[in-house]
């Protein structure tokens, strides 16, 4: 039997120069993929309801979990195999049967498609199904608590399957084609250029639009994916390196090298900024939403009205989105400025595990601090609002207002 191997590949970030009515054309887009994939989450939770109330289901279930208890650190005979996979089998019909599957969902929001086949083609659906039905997966079989609808503002990109259908990228012109408009690429800056082409002579897979949210709003790029290694930029060193990697810190010693280094050292003026923003957004929606919070400053439980948000809070939320991306960017590229420093120095690396998954685990008992009781007033926020003096603690490079 041969031994399926996967396709290494590499991607090409390229901007998106758009007028203003390409941006119009663009929203319209990101607005349509939003309300395809609620309305998927919208009839995956039925599903997921009628499994949960499935009685038959809901036994081979129980029977499954207790046989792998039963059976966690023993090696399983034939008959308990087989026993196990007709459970298996059992449940899986019954998934089947309710429409619980990656192509159930893709023929299920065909209809609905139809309505927005001027603004995203076939396959462009089929990928946002198929990330409704990976959520769905890890409800079914993971770890996952339960599947979240989502808002207009938190769709970054719009997912393709081919240089066929949905966006096609134009090497020779730099063009993306996406349903009959041609949007122009932005050529690579002389610094990367040589780079940009050589990585663009593959054969391209499939290419993906995503958006970022700027000061001055949404800016889009071409993500194109394409088949292959990415071209190497450094020549790797012939020593062999050590690193012990901490929570904020690593260490890495070589032959001629010692490094003892802050990871992302600037990140914490990025989370300054994202306080006082986040400290500011609070007192708006106080302001503008007394009616929703106790007497003790928590927000009241089971209050169903529509929040009321002003103009100043969107924008605030929105400069809150750009705050978050410059500083994920930001912390990537540190990152990967470092890797590069240990590459051209060594060329075989020896890490000490470490389990960064207990280091992410929270507390499970939470407690709730006396010291911020009061809750300010409309016109104590007003007032704070209006006397609050922003202190420039940091330099014009990172000023981000």
């Amino acid at each position: 039997m041969s031994k399926h191997v996967c396709e290494s590949r590499h991607i090409v970030n390229l901007p998106i120069d758009t007028t203003a009515y390409e941006n119009q054309l663009m929203e319209k887009h990101f607005h349509a993929i939003s309300h395809i994939h609620n309305v998927m989450v919208k009839h995956a939770k039925k599903l997921i309801v009628q499994l949960d109330h499935n009685k038959q289901y809901q036994n081979l279930r129980s029977d499954y979990i207790r046989f792998l208890k039963a059976h966690k650190d023993a090696k399983l005979s034939k008959n308990e195999l087989t026993y196990k996979k007709s459970l298996s089998d059992q449940m899986q019909a019954i998934r089947f049967q309710l429409g619980l599957t990656e192509y159930s969902f893709q023929a299920y929001i065909k209809v609905c498609a139809k309505a927005y086949n001027h603004l995203l083609s076939s396959q462009q659906v089929q990928k946002e199904a198929t990330h409704v039905w990976k959520s769905v997966e890890q409800y079914l079989f993971g770890d996952g608590k339960t599947i979240h609808f989502k808002k207009y503002m938190n769709f970054d990109t719009i997912g393709g399957k081919s240089n066929t259908n949905g966006v096609k990228f134009d090497k020779k012109k730099f063009t993306a084609q996406w349903m009959n408009h041609t949007y122009t690429v932005r050529r690579p800056k002389r610094k990367s250029m040589d780079y940009v082409y050589e990585a663009l002579d593959s054969d391209i897979c499939y290419c993906d639009v995503r958006r970022r949210m700027f000061p001055n709003g949404w800016h889009y790029y071409l993500i194109v994916v394409l088949k292959g290694p990415a071209p190497k930029k450094l020549i790797p060193g012939d020593y062999l390196c050590g690193i012990d990697p901490g929570v904020s810190t690593i260490a890495a010693v070589s032959d001629d090298h010692a490094y003892l280094e802050e990871l992302a050292p600037y990140a914490a003026k990025y989370n300054a900024k994202i306080v006082e923003l986040q400290y500011h957004m609070d007192l708006s929606r106080r302001q503008n939403n007394p009616d929703k919070y106790n007497a003790d400053g928590t927000i009241k439980k089971g209050d169903r009205t529509k929040w009321n948000d002003s103009a100043s809070y969107n924008r605030m939320y929105r400069k809150l989105k750009y705050l978050y991306a410059a500083k994920s960017a930001y912390i990537k590229q540190s990152h990967n400025m470092l890797i590069n420093r240990l590459l051209t120095d060594s060329k075989y690396f020896v890490v000490e595990a470490m389990d960064y998954k207990a280091l992410a685990k929270r507390s499970k008992k939470t407690e709730r601090t006396d010291k911020i009781s009061a809750v300010p007033t409309k016109d104590s926020s007003t007032r704070t609002i209006h006397k609050y003096k922003r202190k420039k603690r940091f330099g014009k490079s990172l000023n981000l207002r």
